[in-house]
């Protein structure tokens, strides 16, 4: 099947790191933005239950790093952030806020 659609591959993959490559670029240059990032980076640290996956980093066990991440993120984005809006309101949890 990828070798059918081999141009529009190419041409999906330009695109989606071409507008990663130009945020890389323009986000330092937006006023206030690193700022932001350091206020929500504090917050997702100070989150019950991720001291355990930046200790788990710290003391450089990959195999229990590896499986707290996978389950630090099935919980946040699978369930949290998507499947639980979205029981309350239908296809809810893929329109996140601040994107709308």
């Amino acid at each position: 099947m990828l070798s059918e659609n081999r141009r529009i591959y190419l041409l999906l993959n330009i695109i989606v790191y071409g507008i990663l490559i130009a945020m890389m670029i323009v986000t330092p240059l937006v006023p206030g933005m690193y700022e932001a990032g350091l206020e929500r980076q504090e917050a997702f640290l100070g989150a019950p239950g991720a001291s355990v996956v930046t200790d788990a980093y710290a003391g450089g066990d990959i195999a229990t790093t590896t499986l707290l991440t996978f389950l630090a993120n099935l919980l946040f984005a699978a369930l949290l952030a998507t499947t639980l809006p979205s029981l309350v309101i239908p296809f809810f949890g893929v329109v996140r806020p601040g994107n709308t």
